[in-house]
């Protein structure tokens, strides 16, 4: 208890409150470190679109095409997707040529790239010259905001500048309709979709209308489960939402298969299944089964039961099945062609070994001037390495039959090892570009 009279007071050593101290600065640094970066990181991207659609229009490109393919160059210099390189460059670009004082306060350290983001996002409705003057005046608080605020404070502005900003941001924001799937945890996922509201408001309400008078006839499923049944239904064409007439190809072990081991399954594009859910599919009566070979060290596709030798039946599948996403290496997207990796008008075969699954992006892009893949075609290797305009080489390799994370450690040690034999990759050292950056401005 402490004295009624006397206030109680924390203390601690002082040698103690100095390493804390210096924590919190160390903490604050790195923060105005990461900005720094960030900002000079899109002085980079910027730089390299512009320079590629100059070389692009040189060599013959369509204008409307010169510069489109930097987006994979991006994406394999910074190992993520197309789609999120995608958004960096169209954040960059809009930052170097429209957002002066924000840029400035990133190479300051004063504005995070989560900020400047919002910044660039809030006023894409505003024409050029109101853009910078809206940069002239957020740029000079947003050092002292939150991301939150920052959003706050930048809307206001920008409804300042231009009070029509409202409805032309409605207009953008409804000619953006997309849906997209979304694996979840517990072998479940997301399909959603981006809609006028009014029309995704239709939707709620006729899957909820039909939901409460199925209900009302004495079904004892909730509401939510009704709705969610009656939305694949609908969609599929299929009489109950757990008959699935479509081939989403589940992947398991015959061991699994068995009940001689609960190893886990592939589903598709979603990923990781349990064993017993796979089983439980794989005893539906619109199931059917397919015999893939798989290497013992590596876990990928070697064969599939075929006999046909052309990009279409069994032998597709064989490559879908192999590749299961595009085989650009950081690319996630459905495979929708089936490539031949040597030109067929250079002498390459339709066969297995010669294919490989792409989505339609990087189909375009393998055909993009200055872009080459080197294929080994070494027996038992699978390697693919893509090479740039610039001549950086990004190997690919067809994942496990089971899918990422499938591999024991004795597997992962053993490829591993035969990977960094096969390739000696040259990599510009962190100092390197710390040291060739100019300094920040005070």
């Amino acid at each position: 208890m402490f004295d009624n009279n006397s206030e109680p007071r924390y203390q601690r050593p002082r040698n103690a409150l100095d390493a804390t101290a210096r924590r919190i600065d160390e903490i604050a640094e790195w923060e105005r470190v990461i900005a720094h970066a960030h900002a000079r990181q899109a002085l980079a991207v910027a730089a390299l679109v512009k320079e590629r659609v100059r070389l692009d229009k040189l060599v013959g490109v369509w204008t409307s095409d010169a510069g489109k393919h930097a987006t994979e160059e991006v994406a394999l210099a910074r190992g993520v997707s197309p789609m999120t390189a995608n958004q960096h460059i169209g954040f960059a670009m809009a930052l170097t040529e429209d957002h002066p004082a924000t840029l400035r306060a990133m190479l300051n350290g004063t504005v995070s790239a989560s900020a400047a983001r919002i910044i660039v996002q809030e006023c894409e409705v505003l024409g050029s010259s109101d853009r910078h003057a809206v940069d002239s005046l957020i740029g000079l608080e947003a050092g002292e905001l939150t991301p939150g605020q920052v959003r706050k404070a930048v809307r206001r502005r920008v409804c300042a500048a231009d009070p029509e900003a409202a409805s032309r941001r409605a207009r953008v924001a409804r000619s953006r309709k997309r849906i997209s799937f979304l694996p979840r945890e517990g072998a479940t996922a997301s399909l959603w979709n981006v809609l006028p509201a009014e029309q995704a408001m239709a939707c709620w309400t006729a899957l909820d209308n039909h939901a409460r008078g199925v209900r009302g006839d004495g079904d004892e499923r909730s509401i939510e489960h009704i709705m969610c049944d009656a939305f694949v239904e609908r969609l599929t064409g299929q009489r109950r939402a757990a008959d699935v007439p479509v081939e989403v190809q589940v992947v398991i072990s015959a061991s699994s298969l068995l009940g001689q081991d609960g190893a886990p399954a592939t589903l598709g594009r979603y990923g990781v299944i349990p064993a017993e859910l796979a089983r439980q599919l794989a005893a539906s009566d619109s199931a059917f089964a397919r015999r893939l070979v798989c290497d013992p060290l590596d876990g990928r596709v070697l064969e599939l039961s075929t006999r046909k030798i052309r990009f279409d039946g069994s032998l597709r599948r064989f490559i879908l099945a192999r590749d299961q996403v595009c085989r650009l290496s950081v690319c996630d997207a459905p495979i929708r062609d089936c490539d031949h990796m040597k030109q067929r008008a250079r002498g390459g075969r339709t066969e297995a070994s010669n294919g490989q699954g792409l989505c339609e992006r990087t189909h375009y892009c393998r055909d993009h001037p200055g872009w080459d893949l080197d294929v080994d075609m070494r027996p038992g290797s699978d390697r693919v390495t893509w090479i740039t305009p610039t001549g950086h080489r990004y190997d690919s390799y067809p994942p496990p039959a089971l899918g990422l994370g499938s591999l024991d450690a004795t597997s992962l040690h053993r490829i591993t090892c035969l990977r960094r034999r096969r390739r000696r990759r040259k990599r510009v050292r962190l100092s390197q570009v710390i040291h060739s950056s100019p300094a920040r401005s005070g």
